[in-house]
């Protein structure tokens, strides 16, 4: 139940002494004017009012600070700064393209606006553009680097395979045709690649130009959402007939089923080296073991 105005007490907190506050040596007269109320009381009592009240506050014994909202550095300390730089080639700032990827070493591919750079991090002035006669290349799709520097990138000139190491840079081509990349492109610490292309599913090695189609029952599996390939050369990819696996050491290739059921990919799909993996399919995430 609210209490009357006048009936209310004021107190000090605890430990504090408390000191009266003088009334007002004049009552308070209250004019009306309209609807609006007006206070006449003098500006002297407005001030003899607020003295009071640093009186009694003055008076209070100093009790614990209240927790403080900022962060306080000691004096010969500096905050901590993420830093990034810049990545230029002939001073040009370069700008994010298609594709990229980075070894543990700091060996890079990269797509960016001015063409794909390659390079390492811990060398400064070591980022070049990727070029074959000549000729810059500019990404089209995505890239994949192994530990060894071995490279694989979409290009705007078909699929070039490279090693940061050597210099060397190649198309890798199918019965003399270039080939260009489709869904997913892969590169494993044997220097051997799995590439969706628009002439299907193809493998090969780094050091060799050559490349080959994956097939099931003599049909070559054109890609869809994604693939992945192991250090022990097995594979798992989408394709538009299913998700395929299979072991490129072997030659063998299969369906993955569920109940006796094909699957189809959707958003993406893992390998590890023991051969299990995981994906998405339109019937739900799935794992397995490549057999």
């Amino acid at each position: 139940m609210l209490q009357p105005a006048s009936s209310v007490r004021f107190s000090a907190p605890p430990g504090a002494r408390s000191a009266p506050l003088p009334a007002p040596s004049q009552p308070l007269d209250v004019v009306e004017t309209g609807h609006a109320a007006r206070s006449k009381w003098s500006m002297a009592g407005a001030a003899l009012l607020g003295l009071a009240a640093i009186t009694t506050l003055a008076g209070c014994q100093s009790g614990p600070e209240p927790p403080s909202t900022s962060i306080s550095l000691p004096q010969d300390a500096e905050p901590g700064q993420a830093r990034g730089l810049f990545l230029e080639v002939d001073g040009h700032k370069l700008f994010a393209d298609e594709g990229g990827d980075v070894n543990s070493s700091g060996q890079f591919v990269a797509g960016t606006s001015r063409g794909i750079v390659v390079g390492d991090l811990n060398q400064s002035g070591s980022q070049r553009y990727l070029e074959i006669n000549g000729h810059r290349l500019y990404s089209d799709g995505g890239s994949a680097i192994n530990e060894r520097g071995q490279f694989i990138a979409g290009t705007s000139r078909g699929i070039v395979v490279g090693d940061l190491n050597t210099g060397m840079v190649r198309t890798i081509e199918l019965s003399g045709h270039t080939l260009y990349q489709d869904e997913g492109i892969q590169v494993n610490e044997q220097g051997r690649y799995l590439s969706g292309t628009s002439r299907g599913l193809v493998t090969g090695l780094v050091n060799s130009g050559q490349a080959e189609l994956v097939k099931l029952d003599g049909r070559a599996l054109y890609p869809s959402d994604g693939l992945d390939l192991n250090d022990s050369n097995q594979f798992i990819a989408g394709t538009s007939q299913g998700v395929m696996q299979g072991d490129l050491d072997h030659g063998t290739v299969s369906r993955v089923t569920v109940d006796g059921r094909r699957v189809y990919a959707d958003d993406g799909m893992q390998l590890d080296n023991q051969g299990r993996f995981v994906a998405g399919t339109s019937q739900g995430l799935i794992r397995g073991q490549v057999d």
